[in-house]
C-alpha cells in the first residue's frame, strides 16, 4: 500500500505537457492573425477572371495545423521524459499514450477553432 502523498507540485509536472498548449495559444492566435494570413492568404478559394477557383498551394490553415501538430509531438515526447518519474513500466506507456491522445485532441480542436474560411 503506498502512504505517500501526492504534492501540488507533482500533480503540476504530471500536467506540464498539457499546458504547454494554454502557453501558447495566445502568442500563435496573434502570429496568425497578424502575419501568417498576410504572407500565406487565409486559405479562402480565389477566382480569377475567368472564374476559375485558384488554390493556393499552402496557406495559413496549413501552417496552424502543422504548428500544433508539432506542438502535440512536443508535449508527447516531454510526457515521455516525465513518465520516467513513474514507478513501473505501464503505467509510462499508460500515461504517454494519455498524453498523446489529449495531446491530438487539443491540437484538433485548436486548428479547427483558428481556421480561415
Amino acid at each position: 500500500m503506498m502512504n505517500k502523498r501526492i504534492s501540488s507540485k507533482t500533480i503540476l509536472v504530471f500536467l506540464l505537457p498539457i499546458v504547454l498548449f494554454a502557453i501558447l495559444v495566445v502568442p500563435y492566435n496573434y502570429i496568425n492573425s497578424e502575419y501568417l494570413v498576410e504572407i500565406f492568404g487565409c486559405g479562402c478559394p480565389k477566382i480569377d477572371e475567368f472564374g476559375n477557383i485558384i488554390e493556393n498551394d499552402i496557406n495559413a490553415n496549413d501552417i496552424t495545423a502543422v504548428f500544433w501538430a508539432c506542438v502535440a509531438l512536443c508535449s508527447t515526447v516531454i510526457g515521455g521524459f516525465i513518465s520516467v518519474r513513474l514507478p513501473k513500466v505501464w503505467m509510462r506507456i499508460l500515461y504517454t499514450s494519455a498524453v498523446f491522445i489529449v495531446s491530438m485532441f487539443i491540437a484538433y480542436n485548436l486548428t479547427q477553432s483558428m481556421m480561415w474560411n
